[in-house]
């Protein structure tokens, strides 16, 4: 349930990328298939340097149930309910030139 406004300024940049060079060498991540590059999907935050590349800001709250089951439409079939979670008054900047870089392992 989500009872705030979300804002969210700023610019996103995502990118899929397939590298072999520095820290995306296979290797270097313990790769034993012998594959010599990795695929990732490169997350940037552009904008001008120093200042705020996205700004997210929760003023209420966001809250729901963590549920855990056998089938993708957990609102039927078998399934546990894990707990719940809660987000309240969240205000977060990410710095411009800041990245994540998610790949599978």
């Amino acid at each position: 349930m989500i009872n705030a406004p979300i804002i969210i300024t700023g610019t996103v940049a995502i990118d899929v990328v397939t590298s072999s060079a520095g820290a995306y060498l296979a290797a270097s991540m313990g790769n034993i298939d012998g594959s010599p590059s990795v695929t990732i999907v490169h997350i940037s935050f552009p904008g001008t340097a120093g200042t705020a590349g996205l700004e997210i800001n929760i003023n209420g709250s966001i809250t729901g149930n963590v549920r855990l089951g056998t089938d993708y439409d957990l609102s039927t079939g078998t399934y546990g309910e894990l707990g719940n979670f809660y987000l309240g008054h969240l205000d977060v900047q990410i710095m411009s030139g800041s990245w994540v870089d998610i790949w599978a392992h």
